[in-house]
Formats: structure tokens, sequence, C-alpha cells
């Protein structure tokens, strides 16, 4: 349900729906404890995945599925959540609201949407990204869907925002594209994300997020390189389970290193995987990716976990020490057609070893 706060409404009944939403927005949202997806799951522990647990997936294990198991969530007021979802149309509207409310806590946010705001990063042109956040002294789940303006988020100005550690969940508008180094670094109450157009993540952009479940960004190409491993995209991310970014072509150095939590990668497009992109996830144990030409150095070193590798018909070249030793455990699964070319590949770091693990896909 959702209830629109317009400017225009008497005084008496301001008073009385503020009462009456106050009252009701104590009850806290649901909860699964864990990432939320439909039933029959068959692998990790993750519903309705046959291999690498997002949903409904045959072998990739994904159904219209855009991020990293967000299809379904109904935590923390994410969709299906029960609770009320109050819609506004400035930040003085909201200021006031959450003015009148009592504090509470991340496993209780209030659901929040603004609409028809102008969020351009220019303090001349409008509302503000940064005056937003100002305002949110409560914990909320912020619903950013039918706002304008703001084409990316700046690492420059919100990172330092104290107020962003009571954000919960974001959906972002359209007009973002592109979220800059550090952009989201920092959010620790921060559960989920949905990026519907943003294409390229800056290094770092959710370092130090170790709540966070649930990652969409349908449109997402790039993630930028870092430069060592404190300045990973998702460094410090140790709730992620599950990574599927359907357009992502190239997945640069470090991006996730040390995600410890992380059980499955599936990358359906990407071509490159840099340097030490994956490395010490420990829990990682199944990785797809069918198209990949270059894996670099160390990309999967220290994950001992690692199972299961799926390639396509060209083996891939390979950085030095490309996997922890004698992984992955069960194999490398290409195409029937394609083994032999992988038996008899020159080149670097294919070792007999692994070449000895390469098998056709059942």
């Amino acid at each position: 349900m959702t209830k629109r706060i317009y400017l225009k409404r008497g005084l008496c009944a301001c008073i009385a729906g503020v009462l009456l939403l106050a009252a009701g927005c104590k009850q806290p949202v649901g909860d699964h404890g864990g990432n939320a997806v439909p039933p029959d799951g068959k692998e990790n522990g993750q519903n309705g995945s046959t291999e690498t647990g997002q949903n409904g997936g045959k072998e990739n294990g994904q159904n219209s599925n855009t991020g990293t198991g967000q299809n379904g969530n109904t935590e923390n007021g994410q969709n299906g959540g029960k609770e009320t979802v109050h819609e506004f149309f400035s930040v003085d509207e909201l200021k006031n609201f959450l003015a009148d409310l009592p504090v509470n806590t991340a496993d209780a946010p209030y659901q929040i949407k603004i609409g028809n705001v102008d969020l351009s990063s220019k303090e001349t042109s409008g509302e503000t990204l940064r005056s937003l956040y100002n305002v949110l002294d409560r914990y909320v789940t912020l619903d950013l869907s039918g706002c304008t303006g703001a084409s990316l988020v700046s690492a420059s100005t919100l990172p330092t925002l104290v107020n962003r550690k009571n954000i919960v969940s974001m959906t972002l508008p359209g007009s973002v594209i592109e979220i800059e180094n550090s952009g989201f670094s920092g959010y620790s109450a921060l559960i989920s994300v949905s990026m519907p157009k943003v294409t390229k993540l800056g290094y770092a952009a959710f370092k130090d997020c170790g709540k966070l479940k649930f990652v969409s960004a349908p449109e997402l190409t790039t993630l930028t390189a870092a430069s060592a491993g404190a300045s990973a995209a998702f460094g410090g991310c140790s709730s992620l389970m599950n990574v599927y970014f359907p357009k992502a072509e190239r997945i640069g150095a470090y991006s996730f290193y040390d995600c410890d939590g992380l059980v499955s990668v599936d990358l359906p497009v990407a071509k490159y995987v840099e340097n030490m992109a994956f490395k010490r996830c420990d829990n990682l144990e199944t990785v797809k990716l069918p198209l990949v030409t270059e894996i670099g150095n160390e990309a999967f070193n220290e994950d001992t976990a690692l199972r299961r590798l799926t390639f396509g018909a060209e083996p891939p070249a390979l950085g030095s020490k490309p996997f922890a030793t004698d992984m992955p455990s069960e194999g490398i699964y290409v195409p029937a057609g394609a083994v032999a070319k992988y038996e008899a590949t020159s080149l670097a770091n294919w070792s007999k070893a692994l070449k000895g693990k390469v098998t056709a896909i059942k």
C-alpha cells in the first residue's frame, strides 16, 4: 500500500496522518535470513537453482533474474513486503515526516519512495542527492525510481555523509548510469540495491557494505579495476553469496577480492576476468564463464572450495597461478566438442593436471 503525502493538506489532516503513519510503521518487515528465491533448489542451499543458486535456473541458474538473487525478495521491505510505503514529492516533506517518527532499527526500516524530484548533483538545479541524504536520520528503504536528474552517484559527496549508514535498501532511478569510485562505500546497513540502468562501477564502489546480499544490475558491463585488494569494488561484502551480471564483459582487478561469503558466480558474457578478481573467496564453489577469453594472474587463487568451472568452446588464456592448488576439485566443464581442443592447447599455464580436469558438459 502506498500513502501519498501532499503539501496542500490541512493542518489537522497532516497531524492525524502523521500519527497514524507513525503507529503503522513499527512492525518489522519480513526477514528470510538469506537470499530469497523460489523453491526447488538443488545446490549450494539456494532455492530455485540447480547450479548457482539463481532463480529457476537449469544450467546458468537464472530465470529473468537481473542481479544476485534479487527476484522475490521480501526482506526489509523489498518486493512482497507488507509494510506501508510512504511516498513524497519533496525533500522537505520527507524531513517533516521523519522528524515525527520514533527512532527505529535497521530491522524495521521505514519504507520511503521519492517521486518527481530532481536529484542533479548541482545545487542550483533542484533537490540534490546530498540534501536528501541529510534528512535521513532514521533507517529507511529508499526507492528513487521516480526521480530524475542524477546521472551518477558521486564519490566526492555521498560517502562523507553519516546518514548513508541508515539506508537498508535502495532503488536508483533510471537516470543513474554510473557509480563512481567509492560511491556506496561504507553503507553499513545496506542489504539490497537495484541499479536498473547502471553500466559501470568504479573501484571500491561497495566497499565495506558488510550486509549487502542482493545486487540487481541488468545493464552493468564494466567493473573498474582496483590497484589493490583494499580498493576492491565489493571488498568487505561478506554477506554477498551469488553474483549474476548478465551483461558484464570486464571484471576488473580485485573486484571481488576477499568476498568470503561468495558461493557462486555466473557471468554469461564476461570476456575478461582480471588479476585477483576473485582471489581469497574462501567459499566460492561454482563459476560459469562460457565466453571468457582471458583470466588474469591469481584470479581465483586461494579459492580452496572451488569445485566446478564452466568454460566455452575455446580455452581461455590463463595468467600465472590462476587457481589454488588442485582446484577446481570436481572439474572444468566445456562443450562436448571442445574437450580435445582443451587437452591439446599450448597456451601458457594450462598444466597437464589442469587439462586432466577438463570434461564435457553433461
